[in-house]
């Protein structure tokens, strides 16, 4: 299954990126990066770190959403995902991003 990274600025300048599944549906997105290249550094953190099981925080919100948060191996996180109704949505959006994670191609939409 393939997808793409889109690397975006942000109103403030700063870059963020997010994984969109080749069904245009956000997997996950990330925090903002003051550079271009630090957030490229994101893109491969998540395709190093999307495979590994342990590396998945799930939680609920205050508003009862369900998401998880990847990690890196320091514990820092990397990208999230959107919310979602139910545990069960959090499993398949991670499923999905470990089958689309390794293939996906990169956009810099930032230009």
């Amino acid at each position: 299954m393939s997808g793409t990274f889109e690397l975006r600025r942000a109103a403030n300048g700063d870059f963020t990126f997010r994984l969109v599944s080749s069904q245009g549906q956000i997997i996950v997105s990330s925090a903002n990066y003051k550079a271009r290249a630090s957030a490229r550094n994101g893109i491969a953190s998540v395709r190093k770190n999307a495979l590994e099981s342990g590396r998945y925080e799930r939680r609920i919100s205050t508003a009862g959403r369900h998401y998880f948060i990847l990690k890196a191996r320091n514990g820092e996180p990397i990208a999230q995902s959107p919310m979602l109704a139910s545990d069960q949505d959090v499993q398949a959006a991670i499923d999905l991003l470990k089958q689309t994670v390794t293939e996906a191609d990169v956009a810099d939409v930032s230009l």
